[in-house]
């Protein structure tokens, strides 16, 4: 754990925040145009609504963790990836309002997503 690029982690978790952020402002938008909802209480009323925000905490998570880990050494790229999930995924008990098992399934679907991520920025081999 003393080896963990904290800087990077953090900076890795806030850009998954903010990409969060971004695409369900864009989910909201493209509610109201749709007519599917009148205003944002109404979005946030949607039968599926719960569930769409998660998936769009989960899918910034693996960019959030690839964007911050392309130059860190192999040896703590899954570590960068494991702990900005984690963190996205706590965070998500606290932005999200859903029911415990809603954050719960954030929470398990940003870990992998997080792995997944710094995965992605493993240098590939050269043939």
């Amino acid at each position: 754990m003393s080896h963990a690029p904290w800087n990077r982690t953090l900076a890795g978790i806030l850009a998954s925040l903010l990409l969060a952020l971004l695409g369900l402002a864009a989910f909201i938008n493209l509610a109201i145009l749709m007519g599917a909802a009148a205003n944002v209480v109404e979005a946030q009323n949607l039968p599926r609504f719960s569930f769409v925000t998660s998936l769009l905490m989960a899918l910034s998570c693996a960019w959030g963790a690839w964007l911050t880990g392309r130059r860190l050494p192999e040896g703590v790229l899954l570590l960068h990836g494991f702990l900005v999930g984690l963190g996205v995924g706590l965070i998500g008990f606290l932005l999200i309002p859903a029911p415990f098992v809603a954050n719960l399934l954030t929470l398990l679907m940003a870990l992998p997503a997080g792995i997944f991520g710094a995965r992605m920025a493993f240098p590939s081999p050269r043939r």
